[in-house]
Parts: C-alpha cells; sequence; structure tokens
C-alpha cells in the first residue's frame, strides 16, 4: 500500500501543471536550439554536412557520411553528442510522457500512467542507444562493422516512440476538446 502511495506521489510530482509547463519550455528552447543554433556549428565543423541522426534511413551510408565529415566534423560530432544529446532525449521523452499523463490523469489507472512513463523512458533509451552506438562508430571509424545498422534501428525505434506520443497528445487533446463541448453543450442546453 505505502508504494502505491510513493508511485503516485512522483507521478504527480512529473505531472503536475507547473512542471509540465517548464518541461515543455524548456522542450522548445532544446528543439530550437537542435534545429539552429547546433546544426550551424556542426555543419561549419563537419564540411557543411548535417548531423547523421537527422535522416531516418543512413545505415548503408554511415561510413561515407562520417567520411565526409573529416576529423574535426567527427570530433565536434563526439562533442555535441555528449554535451547535449544526452541531456535533449531525457528532457523530451519525460516532457511527452509528463504531458500525455497530465492530459489524461483523470482518465486513466496509475497502472497506465505507469505504462505510460515507462515508454516514455524507453523512447529515452532509444535516443541514447542511437547516440551511442554512431559515437561508437566514429571512435572506429574507418572500422564500423555493423555499427550503423544498429543505430539505424534505435533511430527508427526513437522515431516511431516519438511519433506514438506527439500523435497520442494530439487525439487525447482533440477528444477531451470535444467532450468539454459536449460537456458544455448539454448544460447550457444547446
Amino acid at each position: 500500500m505505502e508504494l502505491i502511495e510513493k508511485d503516485s506521489v512522483l507521478l504527480g510530482r512529473v505531472t503536475g501543471k507547473i512542471f509540465v509547463l517548464i518541461m515543455g519550455i524548456v522542450f522548445i528552447i532544446g528543439f530550437i536550439l537542435m534545429n539552429t543554433v547546433f546544426p550551424d556549428y556542426f555543419m561549419t565543423q563537419s564540411n557543411g554536412n548535417a548531423y547523421v541522426d537527422t535522416h531516418i534511413f543512413y545505415a548503408s551510408e554511415l561510413g561515407g557520411i562520417l567520411q565526409s565529415y573529416g576529423d574535426a566534423g567527427r570530433e565536434c560530432y563526439v562533442k555535441l553528442s555528449i554535451l547535449y544529446d544526452f541531456i535533449f532525449p531525457l528532457q523530451y521523452s519525460l516532457f511527452f510522457a509528463s504531458f500525455l499523463i497530465l492530459i489524461l490523469k483523470k482518465h486513466i489507472s496509475l497502472k497506465r500512467q505507469k505504462i505510460i512513463l515507462l515508454i516514455g523512458g524507453v523512447l529515452c533509451l532509444t535516443d541514447w542507444f542511437e547516440n551511442v552506438f554512431i559515437i561508437i562508430a566514429i571512435i572506429r571509424f574507418p572500422n564500423v562493422g555493423v555499427l550503423p545498422i544498429v543505430a539505424q534501428v534505435m533511430t527508427l525505434l526513437k522515431s516511431a516512440l516519438s511519433v506514438f506520443f506527439l500523435v497520442a497528445i494530439l487525439i487525447s487533446i482533440v477528444i477531451l476538446f470535444f467532450r468539454k463541448i459536449k460537456k458544455y453543450s448539454l448544460f447550457v442546453g444547446v
């Protein structure tokens, strides 16, 4: 019984309105940085090439992409990944899960809330593993072996889970919006 109360308190903290609002603001700032400042800086270091994990399918081309980065680009990729691409996945996956739970909190059980939080954790892990496998490929370059395929699988899982959260959030908002309208119309007699 005490464990259930602790779970409930923890979920309450990570799905509170203030927490989700702060995480949303941090997500927007991180998203802007990840799509403007960091790519521009990286491209100056990598001979004009983009971050490899911005492509959905890159496994067969990873060796060539890493070659085109040059030494400075590969070094920059590792530094940016370690400094930023390990923090941002934790933040955005927690934001997606917390926001979805906040929207659905009154309509789903504690067990389902924990499952959503767990799926957010899996999203974070897939992004981290993607980064680790690409970093290892860079370290082992030019002998990347099967690392491009493993990194590609992680990229696809990350993308699928991100789409899952975005679609689930959008559908939940639309459904709850129409429920509110229906409830309001019944209340005012329309």
